[in-house]
């Protein structure tokens, strides 16, 4: 899966201490340009916990290799309220390398 790691917000836009953040959405794309649909929801349940928490992560398991998958996150409040949409990050999931099988004709003799 493709793991999206980020840094809590601290303070409202206009500069006071954020105490009733609620949680985030989390919005993928195949491009930078959008459209964005949102493909999950962190819910922030313990408010304490998070309060002292700096970094938040979610992880995105349902993609496919070799496919390029752009992401934002949406902070939300207790009311309701929502951000702005963070900076988009944009990924490519790689396909796993291949492997040649491997063989070998080389005997080895008893040493001795």
């Amino acid at each position: 899966g493709v793991r999206l790691d980020w840094r809590r917000p601290t303070t409202y836009t206009g500069g006071g201490r954020m105490r009733d953040l609620a949680g985030f959405d989390v919005e993928r794309a195949a491009t930078a340009a959008g459209p964005f649909a949102k493909v999950g929801t962190l819910t922030l349940t313990d408010q304490k916990r998070f309060r002292q928490a700096s970094a938040i992560s979610w992880t995105d398991h349902d993609v496919a290799s070799g496919n390029t998958y752009a992401y934002r996150v949406i902070a939300y409040t207790v009311d309701g309220s929502r951000s702005v949409p963070s900076h988009v990050v944009q990924i490519e999931f790689a396909r796993p390398p291949a492997v040649a099988p491997h063989h070998s004709d080389e005997r080895r003799r008893p040493e001795g």
